[in-house]
């Protein structure tokens, strides 16, 4: 890796190990990085079918980051969340 990545609000310099999520890192620097560990393949949620419950259900911002939103489309939570944290909004409704 060459010059420093911007991750985070951190600056990671050449050759310094960091942890992050895989959909966290933006495809394009993913040819600069080395990994330490397997990296999971990228699931496409476009193809996921959508997860529902009563009038709620899960919206994909991008990122890893969803919301639960109602049948109108407005989130009901605050910030968004990663999808573990979604789905367990959207079944304790």
């Amino acid at each position: 890796m060459s010059g420093s990545f911007h991750f985070n609000g951190h600056i990671i310099k050449p050759n310094q190990t960091f942890e992050a999520d895989r959909e966290d890192i933006p495809d394009a620097f993913m040819d600069t990085l080395i990994p330490l560990d397997n990296i999971p393949e990228v699931v496409d949620v476009s193809k996921q079918p959508a997860i529902t419950k009563d009038n709620f259900n899960l919206h994909h911002r991008g990122g890893g980051w969803y919301d639960v939103v109602d049948k109108d489309g407005k989130a009901i939570n605050e910030k968004a969340m990663k999808r573990d944290e979604a789905q367990e909004l959207l079944e304790n409704l």
